[in-house]
Parts: structure tokens; C-alpha cells; sequence
């Protein structure tokens, strides 16, 4: 039987929506499209109104039943999701691992990001099963737009997110116990650091900033294999130059599959 690719956005781009996405994005949406099938070699069928958190939703309409990922609807046939997400800044090489970990060697994640909530929520504790393509687009759909800054513009702390995805390790965790160490202390530490990387942003006209070394170091101290960032935020985003049109060309992106064993642990 025939695949039917299908894509699956973290933003929204419904024709009817009032935040007026579509029109300004409907390049955007062609370039991701054609990259995935140039990357596939398949035609790819896509809705403009599709997005993760409408898949998501599907999960929880039954909640104490496993959801096949790869068949949607009798009519439809099988059907190969594909998850498009922003990477925030993240190392998008170390997320496609952490999901191959949490998927091939049963590991269990621990994040600050929204975007990636499937991995945490649904594939990490067995509720989902089939095949899927994630495409991690760099930095995020802002991108974009970025320009640099505006000429005496200056960030605040409160202009910035920080994210990290990891994976949890019982041997940190055993001697964190003992180093009053843990997620809540992590995340704390973590909005505390994020003015030290202002002015670099600044001067390098970066919304973003990968792994950073003090992120890093803190949540080391409980996970393993972790990537995190600091980005800016819609309220960042303000003393930001855009350009008039976005320019899907500057987005990195990177795709990569994957298959959830349909197993009971």
C-alpha cells in the first residue's frame, strides 16, 4: 500500500486563522515541503492546517489506548507523519540522538521545551507506536525574519528563554540526593545565568546561543547527553531588525526518521 506523507507544523498556518500566518508564510511552507521530498524522493501530500498539538490531541482522545501513528483513517491508508519543530537553538544533531536514545535504548528524557513534548509525554512512556520523520528546522521559524538588532536597542534578561533537552541518569540522580541537586534547582540556576550571555548575543547579532557553557555544566550535574540553548523571545524578538519578507533559505534544517516498537514495558 502507498504511503501518504503528511506534515505536521509546531506553528500554525491555517488559511482561516487571524494571526494572518498563511499568506506571509506560504513560501515557507513550499520550501519545507520540497526539501522533504527531495530528501524522501516521494510526493508529499500536506495541509497547510495541520499541527503537532492537533496530532497530540488525537493521542488523548484515548488515553488509555496506544495510538498508531501510521494509520490515521481507513480512507487515508497508511499515513507517514512528518513532525516539523524548531530547534530554539538546540544542537539539532544531539535532539535526533536523544530521540534515537529514548526510542532504541528505553532512556527517559527531561526538558524546558515545549516543542519536543511528544518525546516526553508520548514516546517515552510507550503511548505512541509506528513510524515518523522529525525535521528540526534551525533556529526557529524567526529565522526567518532575523536581521540583527535595532541601533540602541538593548536586551534584558526577560528578552530571553533558555531550553534543554536531556536524558535522566540514575547514577547522578542517586548522588544528587546528596548535592541538593534536581530539575526545579536546575531550572532556577538556569534563568538565573541568562544575562551573562546578553552582550555576546549582542554583539555577534545572534537570537540564539547553543550549549552554553554554564547551561551545560548545570545540567550535567543530573542528565546525560543534553543539549540547551538561549533564544529570544517574543518580547526579544521586538527590538529585533525584520525583513519584509521571510526568507526560508536561511533556516537549517535537518531530518531524520524513526520507528516506536510497538512493545509494553
Amino acid at each position: 500500500m502507498e504511503w501518504k506523507v503528511k506534515i505536521y507544523f509546531e506553528d500554525e498556518f491555517d488559511p482561516r486563522s487571524k494571526t494572518g500566518k498563511f499568506r506571509r508564510y506560504k513560501k515557507y511552507i513550499h520550501y519545507v515541503r520540497d526539501y522533504i521530498e527531495s530528501e524522501m524522493e516521494h510526493v508529499v501530500s500536506y495541509d497547510e492546517k495541520l499541527q503537532i498539538k492537533e496530532l497530540i490531541e488525537d493521542f488523548e482522545r484515548d488515553y488509555n489506548s496506544k495510538y498508531n501513528l501510521n494509520m490515521h483513517t481507513k480512507r487515508e491508508g497508511l499515513v507517514f507523519p512528518i513532525l516539523v519543530v524548531d530547534s530554539d537553538g538546540m544542537d539539532p544533531d544531539k535532539i535526533h540522538q536523544l530521540f534515537s536514545k529514548v526510542i532504541n535504548e528505553n532512556k527517559k528524557p527531561k526538558m524546558i521545551a515545549g516543542g519536543f513534548d511528544i518525546l516526553e509525554f508520548y514516546i517515552s512512556r510507550h503511548r505512541v507506536f509506528g513510524k515518523f520523520g522529525l525535521l528540526i528546522q534551525s533556529d526557529n521559524l524567526e529565522t526567518c525574519n532575523f536581521e540583527g538588532y535595532k541601533p540602541d536597542r538593548e536586551l534584558q534578561e526577560d528578552d530571553v528563554t533558555s531550553a534543554f533537552i536531556g536524558l535522566e541518569s540514575k547514577k547522578k540522580r542517586k548522588r544528587s540526593r546528596y548535592g541538593n541537586v534536581s530539575f526545579h534547582s536546575i531550572k532556577e540556576k538556569m534563568i538565573g545565568q541568562k544575562s551573562v550571555y546578553l552582550p555576546e548575543m549582542m554583539t555577534n547579532n545572534s537570537a540564539t546561543i547553543c550549549d552554553p557553557d554554564s547551561l551545560q555544566r548545570e545540567i550535567g550535574k543530573l542528565y546525560d547527553y543534553q543539549t540547551s540553548s538561549i533564544y529570544l523571545n517574543k518580547k526579544g524578538l521586538k527590538k529585533a531588525k525584520q525583513s519584509k519578507k521571510p526568507k526560508p533559505s536561511k533556516l537549517g534544517l535537518s531530518l531524520d526518521f524513526f520507528e516506536v516498537p510497538n512493545q509494553n514495558y
